[in-house]
This record gives C-alpha cells, structure tokens and sequence, in this order.
C-alpha cells in the first residue's frame, strides 16, 4: 500500500517532469515578449484613434493625439528591443529576425488606419476578398501558388490580372512557336523573338556592304564577325556593321531597334533533330520557302553555319556557330562567312 508521503513524492516527481518538459527556449521567450509588445502597442494606437474620433478637427486633440502616437512608438520599440536583448544575453536569436520592429509596426499601422477608416465612412477593406480593396496590389510573387502548368498550360507565363484575377494571357499550350505575320516569329516558352529568312536560292553571298546585299532578310547573305582584314575578338565585321546596322536603322525592323546575334544557347534550341531533311530546324523557320517568297509570305533556313555572339573563351579570335545542315556545334575565326538570324528579347 502506498504511503501518504509516496503519493506526495510520486506527485512532485511528476510536477518536475512537466515543468522541465515545457519549459520555454530563449527563443520563445523572445517571441511571448514581442507578442505581448505588439498586442500593447495595438491597444495603445487603438485608444489613441478613440480619443481622436470626438474631436477630430480640434488643434489641440490633434497634437495629443500626435504626442500619443510617439509614446506608442517609444513604448513599443522599447519592450521589442528589450525582448531581443534578453534572447542575445541567452545566446539566442529571436525566430523572426531578419524582420524588424519597423516592419511589424507598420503592419498593426495599416491595420490601425483601415478599422479608423471602416469607422469612419463604412470603407472597411481585407485581403482575400477577390478585389484589390484599398492600397492593396496583386502579389507577383506568389499567385495563389499557380503557374502556367498548374492550370494546364504547357508553358509561359502566370500573371496577376485586375481585380486580383489570374490572367493566363502569357500561357501558351503547343505551338510554341508563332509566326506573327510580320516577318518575325515568337517563341513564347523563351519569349524570344527571331527574325524570319526568305529568297533562298541556294547562291551565297559575301556581304561587304549594304549596297551588295540590300535586303537584310535574305537567307543567303553571309556575313562576317570581326572585320576580315584585321581579325580581331570584336565585332566589327558585317554581321554588326551591315546586317544588324540595317534591321536597326530608322525605325528599326518590325518596329523594334534592339535586333541582335542569338547566343549559342538561343540559337542551337531552334534545332530539331526529328526533321529527316535538312535544315535541321523547327518546321515554322522552313515553310514554303522559294527562291522569290518574302518574309511576310514563307520563311526560309539556309542549310548553313550560322553565327552566334558566343565567342570561344579559349580563343577570343573564335566563335561559336551552330550548322543547320547537320545540327553540330562548332567553332571558327570570326572572319569566316557564315549565315546569320537576328533575334530580340520579347515582347
């Protein structure tokens, strides 16, 4: 039979156990402490906005309620760093840092303002209503947790429309590519937009100039990279000088003045090593290409090296260029002759 004074033993063993299982970290010492400076400095702007709400055009309430307003502040950030150097003492950080005083403050601020004004003339606001209420905005970062491919979409681009609804306009399903009618074609999982070729006969030519090659878009110009007397690791030859001079002149080309070589990367994903028949590219860069079809009408791919404005690290002399007959990567000096394909950024 257990004695009065085992029970009474057994009892605080047991109060012991508990008390040392639940006993608080540092850090959620830290976090009670702050959560108690934020609930008073809560209540203290709260109370100012009620005393302000009798007489709110009065000069005098207005300066006490100014005077209330930074006895909140002091009091508030006193008790926060005061929390913190407890933890910092114990050798802890408090769980919420890199936040700030400032950036909690403004939060119970804004929570503040919206029940003054919901008082005052009935416009009371929340987040997650469906509507952007208020100050609110759209976050870009996180979308409800959705993507392009959540919604079903192969590809693209997610963005937050008005009124906080999901616009799924840059999400694309197959074709990725697009001719757009213009003399260019998009490709909307890179957003690239890429120059179209046209006039392939067959017969290359060497660019020395504007004058030897008037139309820019014909796929059997051949240009160089750095000047073919002088070569060099710069871009001065005629892919620069020439071709995207004059996609680039005036007004530019397509209504765009930022038209530029496509790094190897760029340029070597328009391959396509399911296509049986030279070039090896996607079908929409080889659609009823002639001899005398524009831009506008077919699109044209010379089965031809074409330039990037990837230079060779090793050899500065160099660059890369991707072989549309064949679909192989290589390199060369840049006063070679090679075709070339302008490319921009989208939109």
């Amino acid at each position: 039979m257990l004695k009065r004074s085992d029970v009474a033993g057994v009892g605080i063993g047991l109060l012991l156990a508990v008390g040392t299982a639940h006993a608080a970290t540092p850090e959620q010492r830290c976090q009670s402490a702050k959560n108690k400076a934020a609930g008073k400095y809560a209540v203290c702007r709260q109370s100012a906005e009620a005393k302000l709400a009798t007489t709110p055009g009065d000069p005098i309430d207005l300066e006490k309620y100014s005077k209330a307003l930074t006895r909140c502040a002091t009091l508030y950030n006193r008790g926060w760093q005061k929390a913190i150097d407890k933890a910092t003492s114990a050798g802890a950080v408090c769980p919420d840092a890199p936040l700030t005083a400032a950036d909690f403050q403004a939060v119970i601020d804004d929570h503040t303002d919206n029940i003054a004004a919901g008082l005052t003339d009935g416009s009371l606001t929340h987040c997650g209503n469906g509507i952007i209420d208020f100050a609110e905005t759209c976050d870009q970062n996180n979308l409800s947790g959705q993507s392009c491919a959540s919604l079903g979409f192969a590809f693209g681009s997610l963005a937050c429309g008005g009124g906080c609804v999901l616009d799924t306009s840059g999400c694309y399903s197959p074709p990725r590519l697009t001719d757009n009618g213009d003399g260019t074609i998009t490709d909307h999982e890179t957003r690239l937009v890429w120059e179209k070729k046209a006039d392939l006969d067959g017969v290359p030519v060497a660019c020395t100039s504007a004058a030897v090659c008037p139309d820019p878009h014909d796929a059997d110009n051949l240009y160089t990279w750095t000047d073919a007397d002088t070569p060099t690791e710069f871009p001065t030859g005629t892919a620069f000088t020439v071709f995207l001079a004059q996609l680039n002149a005036g007004s530019g080309f397509a209504g765009h003045t930022d038209w530029r070589l496509p790094t190897l990367a760029e340029l070597h994903a328009l391959v396509d090593y399911a296509d049986a028949t030279s070039p090896l590219v996607d079908g929409v860069f080889d659609d009823a290409c002639t001899s005398a079809c524009s831009i506008t009408s077919c699109s044209c791919a010379a089965s031809d090296r074409h330039w990037t404005d990837s230079t060779l690290v090793s050899a500065p002399t160099d660059a890369w260029v991707d072989d549309h007959g064949s679909g192989e990567i290589v390199w060369d000096t840049k006063d070679s002759d090679y075709a070339v394909r302008a490319v921009r950024t989208g939109p």
